[in-house]
Parts: structure tokens; C-alpha cells; sequence
């Protein structure tokens, strides 16, 4: 398949993009402009159609299927993958002890704050669903602020 067949378009950065992308590039630590939600899911959930949502949320907005190319390049830009993999990582940590169990919540959320590095490569984010009971979730969705503003966020989330 050639190369180019799966970029559906190609930006220039605006400014304030642009310079986050460099303070990523130049000055990379990790966790860093990462973004973090977290909801707590009660009941039954169907997790074959979670990962459809998710799938379906990734296709109509460009956002979630955009990485950066900067290399060799004189301006850096995004650049929107027609298709990118997506996978829902689902665990089941019923835990014994409240306490316990809240430090491995910390410890994954915080496994997923640093797991975004390739900025090269989309989709900038992950999301994950941690059964703690029979009937509680926790999803958590990390993303790259590179991703997403203030003003795209709430419109992602309400969807």
C-alpha cells in the first residue's frame, strides 16, 4: 500500500501549536501536556459497544486521528490519518482493600499520563477501562493537549 494512502490531510501548525510542539520536541519529559479524564461507569457495560463508540468518536473527528511531522521539514504540521488503530484496554482489578486499590488507580493513571511519547504517530491518546467491581467501572481517557483545546474537549466528551 503506498505511504501516502492513508493521510487524509495535511496542516500547518497555528503558532501556539507549533510552539507546544517544539517544547515537546526540544524539552520532552514525560506526562508532559498530558491530558486526563476520568468517569465512573455503574451497571452493566457492554464493552463491544464502548469500543464502537470510541471507534465511531475517532472517525468523525480528525483530532483523534492527527500526529506531527516535523523532521526535515521547515515548518512542522499535523497530519490526519485517514485510519488509525484503536484499542480499548479493558483490566479487571476488583481489589480487597479501598486503600490499595486507590494507590493502583494512581499507578495506572499515571502508567497512562507517561505513555504517550510518539508524537509521531496517531492517535495521541488511549483509554482504558478498569473494572473494579461487579457492577463499578473506572474509564479513564489519556490524550495529548496537542489533540485537544478547551474548546474541543467538552464537544468530545458530550458525544
Amino acid at each position: 500500500m503506498n505511504a501516502g494512502a492513508n493521510i487524509e490531510a495535511i496542516y500547518p501548525l497555528p503558532p501556539g501549536q507549533e510552539a507546544m510542539l517544539h517544547a515537546c520536541v526540544l524539552r520532552p519529559w514525560p506526562g508532559q501536556f498530558a491530558v486526563q479524564v476520568a468517569m465512573r461507569l455503574r451497571g452493566r457495560v457492554d464493552v463491544n459497544a464502548l469500543y464502537t463508540a470510541w471507534c465511531a468518536l475517532i472517525t468523525r473527528h480528525e483530532a483523534f486521528r492527527s500526529c506531527f511531522s516535523w523532521k526535515s521539514l521547515d515548518r512542522p504540521v499535523r497530519v490526519v490519518r485517514r485510519h488509525v488503530p484503536f484499542a480499548l484496554d479493558v483490566s479487571r482489578c476488583v481489589f480487597e482493600a479501598q486503600v490499595a486499590g486507590q494507590k493502583t488507580l494512581r499507578t495506572l493513571v499515571e502508567t497512562d499520563r507517561e505513555s504517550i511519547t510518539d508524537l509521531a504517530k496517531a492517535p495521541l491518546m488511549l483509554v482504558r477501562l478498569v473494572q473494579t467491581a461487579h457492577d463499578d467501572f473506572r474509564m479513564g481517557w489519556t490524550l495529548h493537549h496537542l489533540s485537544v483545546d478547551g474548546w474541543s474537549l467538552p464537544v468530545a466528551l458530550a458525544e
